[in-house]
């Protein structure tokens, strides 16, 4: 059953991505549009199975299982739902395919490759918000790093009138929604490391300490693109490389020792 709703879900996600680029990259008078409505569909059906199924495997009361590819789909969930959101309000959803995507990717990973590494026992409720928090952190600030290179690219593009920009949003408009997503994702990092510090003793231990260290150093980066830009303002291409260095710093702290733990070793 796990293995029918992964694939279910990988398909419709890639589906979705598929036709969402061909609706995206399709002239007006082209004689058949793609439906949203089934584009949409797609999606909700896609998050809908993979949501289930992560919350099966992770949150299980006494068999989570947090090993990287897991931990990387709840990610990528995170990621579809944060953009979904964002460019609806945005008013932009050029980057859904890209989000779409992954969590396609993820999902065929966690269905090819078997899950050898050791059960974690049962999860409390204070890890649970901890990790529900970092990853959601984790996806806002992706998303920010995906809009921040969509507005570098449009800065050229107005710079050089080399292309038409129809179908994109306005530059200000998608700077607004970078910096409001790096300031969500730092508050959601700030309150995830004050809930692992204040319901678990091994945020410094030597198997989560470069973890630890690594996610503050990437809430100092985030928080001096806030205030930079706030007293000074920031050029799209600082902007870009200070996000890109938080974002890097989080996925090493994530992802870096369970790599090495689980495919390595």
């Amino acid at each position: 059953m796990t293995s029918i709703l992964l694939l279910c879900t990988a398909l419709a996600y890639a589906a979705g991505a598929i036709m969402y680029a061909q609706k995206t990259m399709s002239v007006k008078s082209h004689p058949r549009p793609i439906q949203s409505g089934i584009i949409y569909s797609l999606i909700f059906i896609a998050l809908s199975a993979h949501g289930y199924l992560l919350n099966t495997i992770l949150f299980h009361p006494s068999e989570a299982n947090l090993s990287m590819i897991n931990i990387a789909n709840l990610l990528a969930w995170c990621m579809v739902v944060v953009l979904l959101v964002v460019g609806r309000l945005l008013g932009n959803l050029t980057l859904l395919p890209v989000t779409l995507g992954f969590g396609a990717l993820c999902a065929l990973l966690m269905l090819l490759l078997p899950n050898t590494q050791p059960i974690i026992g049962t999860l409390t409720a204070g890890s649970i918000l901890h990790i529900v928090l970092s990853l959601t952190a984790y996806g806002c600030v992706v998303v920010a790093l995906l809009y921040a290179y969509q507005m570098r690219f449009i800065h050229k593009q107005l710079k050089s009138k080399a292309l038409s920009l129809s179908g994109l949003p306005p530059l200000l408009q998608v700077e607004t929604w970078v910096y409001r997503l790096i300031g969500l994702g730092s508050i959601l990092l700030a309150f995830a490391l004050f809930s692992g510090f204040a319901t678990s003793t091994s945020m410094l231990t030597q198997q989560h300490a470069h973890k630890t260290v690594l996610s503050l150093i990437a809430l100092m980066v985030f928080f001096t693109a806030l205030v930079l830009h706030t007293r000074i303002g920031l050029s799209t291409k600082h902007l870009t490389t200070l996000t890109a260095i938080g974002v890097i710093l989080l996925t090493i702290g994530y992802f870096g020792s369970r790599f090495v733990r689980e495919f390595l070793l």
